[in-house]
């Protein structure tokens, strides 16, 4: 899980622009940046293809700017993003995991159709090292369909 730059320079939005964006989508992934409809980015959201072996899953990671939290703009987004994923990229499963302390990227994902799957003891590191518990959402094609 790669981690997003604290603090993010402009030299951080400079390299997701200009090299990890199309990185992503050249390997049959997306990135977008969320907005408003202002043009001034709130946020992101990336689907990468990770192939396991048994099959391609999608993994999902977005963030928010802290301003604009708390309004359901993420869980809007993966609502969006989920089955765009599935029909355009054949992303038929995906997941998301977030740090088992954060209670709103929860929700975010419970209200965007992700369902919570499992819990890994440690299956994380925060950036001094130290092991971190996350738990692991997950949405697909299928479930979405029987929902509608």
């Amino acid at each position: 899980m790669n981690a997003i730059p604290v603090p993010y320079s402009t030299a951080d939005a400079m390299a997701w622009v200009c090299e990890l964006a199309p990185a992503a989508w050249a390997a049959g992934g997306a990135e977008f940046a969320l907005d408003l409809g202002d043009g001034l980015a709130i946020g992101s959201l990336g689907v990468r293809r990770e192939d396991r072996g048994d099959g391609v899953v999608g993994v999902v990671g977005y963030w928010v700017t802290p301003l604009a939290r708390g309004r359901g703009l993420a869980s809007q987004a993966l609502c969006l993003a989920a089955p765009w994923a599935a029909a355009h990229l054949g992303l038929d499963r995906q997941e998301l995991v977030h740090d088992l302390a954060n209670v709103a990227s929860c929700r975010t994902a419970i209200a965007a159709g992700f369902q919570a799957d499992s819990v890994v003891t440690g299956g994380a590191r925060y950036r001094d090292g130290t092991p971190r518990d996350i738990e692991r959402h997950t949405w697909t094609a299928d479930r979405a369909r029987s929902r509608s």
